[in-house]
Order: C-alpha cells, then structure tokens, then sequence
C-alpha cells in the first residue's frame, strides 16, 4: 500500500482518464519534415504540432465497446501525434510523475511514511454529510492547480485526443 499504491491510483484517475490514454511524455521531438528547396537547402514544410492540429479525430458514438472506435485513425497518426505532443511540451512536467512531497498534503506525505501508512490514512478520513461516505484532504492545492493547468494546455493544444476506453464516454 504506500507511496506506489497511491501513484497507481492516481495515475489510473487522472493519468489515464483526464490525458486520454495519449503518451505525453514523447522523448524528444523530432525535427520538422522538408523538402528540397530550389536553392539545394531544405525548405520547412510544417512542424508535426501544425500537421496534428489539422487532422480531424474521427467522431465519439459508441457508448458500450467504444475502445477500437476510430483505431485506424489513431494507428495511423500514433507517430505524428506522439512527435506533436513532443513539440507541445509540458508545462509542469513533475505532474507526471510527483513525489508525495509535490504531490499531496504534507499529513497525507507522513502518513505513507508511518509504519502502517493504512491506518495512517484512515486516521485523516472526515465523515460527510452522506451515510458510509469518507473524505480525505490527500492532494496539496498546488499539485491540483498545476495539474488543471497542464490539462487546459493539453486540451487548448488543438491536437486531436483520443480516449482511453469506453468507460469514459
């Protein structure tokens, strides 16, 4: 249970359902494509951001067994995509990949540390108002706010998004 248990579980929360099952993390991006240019140099056509932005993902329909809508599409593009997500960037890339003590309230980043980090955790939980209904302040105000802010650059990127599975339609 500690530290990784709960990185698992943030990274199937958020990783996967808010970034679109998209690999953000592309090495390093590869240069643009040219074409010889009358004087013998190469001429830029586009960068693979600009190309990714004018491809149009195919539309979202199926509610049950959605996983393969569009696969070609997106087996086609995958190494366009992955280059223009490259290009984009990021803009907090620790968010990928946080420490607890980036990630989470420094109560929550002691209580892993404990002995029995279970019961650490449990011990932090608050009833709500409904019936069998627990909170826990787990991550810190400013992993929440970068997260969002990475998610809005993700998503004002203008590169198609693909979505992880069908659950989340």
């Amino acid at each position: 249970p500690g530290w990784a248990g709960c990185m698992a579980v943030l990274k199937d929360a958020f990783i996967v359902s808010l970034f679109l099952g998209m690999s953000l993390q592309a090495a390093s991006s590869p240069d643009s494509d040219g074409v010889a240019s009358p004087g013998g140099g190469r001429e830029v056509v586009s960068s693979a951001l600009d190309r990714a932005r004018s491809l149009r993902a195919p539309a979202v329909l199926e509610k049950l067994g959605g996983e393969y809508e569009g696969a070609d599409f997106w087996d086609e593009n995958h190494a366009l995509l992955k280059a223009a997500w490259g290009e984009l960037g990021q803009l907090h890339s620790y968010v990928y990949a946080p420490s607890p003590e980036q990630a989470l309230v420094p109560a929550a980043a002691r209580a892993l540390q404990s002995s029995n980090p279970v019961e650490a955790l449990l011990s932090l939980t608050k009833e709500t108002e409904v019936v069998g209904v627990h909170a826990i302040d787990l991550l810190s105000p400013s992993f929440c706010s970068d997260l969002l802010e990475e998610l809005a650059h993700i998503r004002s990127s203008g590169v198609p998004m693909r979505r992880p599975n069908g659950m989340n339609r």
